[in-house]
């Protein structure tokens, strides 16, 4: 039997101006191209929540990325459910064989 397809993700864009912004750890990190990332990670319902920035940091080898999430401020009632989302990362330099690092803490 074939692995099940992975589900698709909702691609946002960040959004400055959210509140409780915090650095969010992500599920997986796809290579578009070798300035171009496709991080994925599970967020909130886009109507209160998002993605207000995206840092990177690169090093010698490894290329930090942490994906700072959000809230809206004008939102009121929140479901509380978790969407696979994902943001595209443009780099300002090549990965070049670097490692990519999730910026965030990890959970545990």
């Amino acid at each position: 039997s074939s692995p099940a397809p992975e589900p698709t993700p909702l691609l946002v864009t960040p959004r400055p101006g959210l509140v409780d912004v915090r650095p969010n750890p992500y599920e997986k990190v796809v290579v578009l191209d070798e300035r171009t990332l496709e991080v994925r990670f599970w967020g909130g319902v886009e109507e209160c929540y998002g993605v207000d920035r995206v840092d990177v940091v690169y090093g010698e080898t490894e290329v930090t990325v942490t994906v700072n999430q959000g809230r809206v401020p004008t939102a009121e009632v929140c479901i509380e459910i978790a969407v696979l989302t994902a943001v595209r990362v443009k780099l300002d330099e090549p990965l070049a064989g670097r490692t990519i690092v999730d910026g965030a803490p990890s959970s545990g």
